[in-house]
């Protein structure tokens, strides 16, 4: 099949957002599931948030979609952990699966970012990267971390862009200390 083939047999046969949550319910469930225990465990001692799990599942529903599309659209044959994470953490970003339920009085900063700390927590967890054994461990500064929850909460995020930052995040963290040049 020539490439001209292959493009008309694309654009002839693209799947609906419906048949696409119908073909990844399973993967759906599953991935809302994990993403609802990470809340779980991250959130943990949080009395005024609670997540509402029909818009996690929506944030889960555009991901799934989105990346549908990227495949789709663009020529990339592999949607690798980097991209799954940055996608996820837009679409939590960007819905707000989390929900303050009850003020007294005026909520703290982190409280009303509290969706973009959930997107950042999300994202790390697919990366294998626990944020605060990773801070802890002064590989990570606070101020990037605060930076880019101010970016999810305030500013479109271009997932492709916030892939390529959390590969090269990740590279960092994971390549040894001792490879830095040495000094003469």
């Amino acid at each position: 099949m020539s490439a001209s083939d292959e493009v008309s047999f694309v654009k002839n046969n693209r799947l609906s957002a419906a048949d696409i949550l119908t073909q990844k319910r399973s993967d759906i469930e599953r991935l809302a599931r994990r993403l609802h225990d990470i809340f779980t465990e991250q959130c943990r001692g949080w009395r005024n948030i609670k997540i509402n799990p029909f818009i996690l599942r929506e944030a889960v529903e555009h991901y799934f979609c989105d990346v549908y599309r990227l495949q789709l659209f663009r020529p990339v044959d592999n949607i690798d952990i980097h991209k799954e994470a940055a996608f996820i953490m837009k679409w939590v970003a960007k819905i707000k699966p989390v929900g303050i339920v009850s003020v007294s009085a005026e909520p703290e900063k982190s409280t009303v970012m509290v969706n973009a700390w959930f997107a950042i927590h999300a994202g790390f967890s697919l990366l294998q990267l626990g944020i605060k054994g990773v801070m802890n461990a002064g590989k990570l500064t606070p101020d990037y971390v605060v930076n880019l929850a101010y970016r999810l909460h305030l500013h479109p995020v271009d997932p492709i862009s916030l892939a390529s930052e959390l590969f090269t995040l990740k590279m960092s963290l994971d390549s040894p200390a001792d490879n830095a040049p040495a000094q003469e």
